[in-house]
């Protein structure tokens, strides 16, 4: 894969369930700089698949993970308003900080916090990259700002007129193309910068992708 977001850019993944948007977004997170540089998975949906990934260290809201040794963590915050306002003053010290990439499976269930839109808004400028998941972009609880910041989109199908109609908004992608999409695991991979469009195979299996993550944590870091 060609032009792969850089370390300050957002990739905002786009697919209705199981259209296979969480395992590619698993590939592109292998494929990063993480020797380097801090990541920090959210796992709201409690997805067993992102505790398997090799050497991720989980934390809790009282780690102060920021200050630590570049990597992987995880961190699976509770459906609830307690576990809400720390996630939010999380990415509030995230967004102080910077220097932190920031993985979503599920944007959708934390698109509404301030900061996370304060992040998506400004945090280019203090190296924090975004890659994030969301299965139903006209949502009416969905922020615009969650969806319209990303530099770089990748689109599974969509079934629903009002999905692809907020699609549309953002890419080169009309309603037709995803015709092409209905039958397969293909997805369309579309660049801001440049107005490209292209069209992506299925990721790897699993193992293959976690096969990555091992090689790409073994790499010696980068000596600037």
């Amino acid at each position: 894969m060609n032009l792969l977001p850089k370390n300050d850019e957002r990739l905002t993944i786009i697919g209705r369930t199981g259209s296979g948007k969480s395992h590619y977004a698993l590939y592109h997170l292998a494929l990063r700089n993480l020797k380097n540089f801090k990541w920090l998975i959210i796992n709201t949906k409690g997805s067993s698949m992102l505790y398997d990934i090799p050497k991720v260290r989980p934390i809790t809201f009282n780690d102060n993970f920021l200050n630590t040794k570049n990597g992987l963590y995880i961190i699976e915050p509770l459906p609830n308003e307690y576990d809400e306002e720390r996630l939010n003053q999380l990415f509030f010290k995230i967004w102080s900080i910077g220097n932190c990439g920031l993985f979503i499976d599920e944007a959708m269930d934390i698109g509404h916090l301030e900061n996370y839109k304060l992040i998506l808004r400004q945090g280019r400028e203090k190296q924090i990259p975004v890659i994030q998941c969301i299965q139903r972009p006209s949502d009416r609880t969905l922020n615009r700002h969650v969806i319209s910041e990303s530099e770089y989109y990748q689109v599974f199908y969509l079934n629903d007129k009002r999905d692809r109609k907020v699609v549309e908004n953002f890419t080169t992608i009309k309603d037709e193309d995803f015709n092409e999409l209905e039958i397969s695991r293909e997805s369309y991979y579309f660049i801001v910068k440049t107005n490209e469009l292209f069209k992506l195979e299925p990721a790897p299996d699993i193992d293959t992708i976690y096969s990555i993550f091992e090689r790409k944590l073994k790499e010696k870091p980068n000596i600037l």
